[in-house]
C-alpha cells in the first residue's frame, strides 16, 4: 500500500505541528492529534489512488473526521469506507509563508 517516495505529513501552517496518530497506535478509531514534528510513520499519510483517501503509513487506517462532534479534536483513524465517508480534499497553499 502507498507509493514509495509519495508520504506526506499534514501540518498546521499556524504552529507547524502535524497530525500524528496517537501513541503509534495502529488500532480503528485512534485519537490523531497534532504534535511536534518526529518523522516517525505514524505522522507519516498517503493518498490511496484506488479509494481516494488519505490513509497512514503506519497502519494503512483512514484519516477521518467524527462531524458529530463540533468542539475538541475530532479526528481518528478508522476503517476505510468506500461510499464517501473517508473522502477528504485538502487545499494547499502554496503562497510564500512568513514564518
Amino acid at each position: 500500500m502507498g507509493v514509495k517516495g509519495k508520504y506526506f505529513m499534514i501540518a498546521s501552517a499556524e504552529t507547524g505541528l502535524v497530525l500524528d496518530v496517537k501513541g503509534a497506535s495502529t488500532e480503528p478509531g485512534s485519537e490523531v492529534v497534532m504534535w511536534e514534528r518526529t518523522g516517525n510513520d505514524n505522522q507519516l499519510w498517503y493518498e490511496d489512488p484506488v479509494t481516494g483517501t488519505v490513509r497512514s503509513k503506519h497502519s494503512h487506517l483512514c484519516l477521518d473526521f467524527d462531524g458529530k462532534r463540533l468542539q475538541g479534536d475530532p479526528r481518528k483513524v478508522c476503517h476505510c469506507r468506500i461510499l464517501g465517508a473517508n473522502k477528504i480534499r485538502f487545499l494547499v497553499n502554496i503562497g510564500v509563508s512568513d514564518k
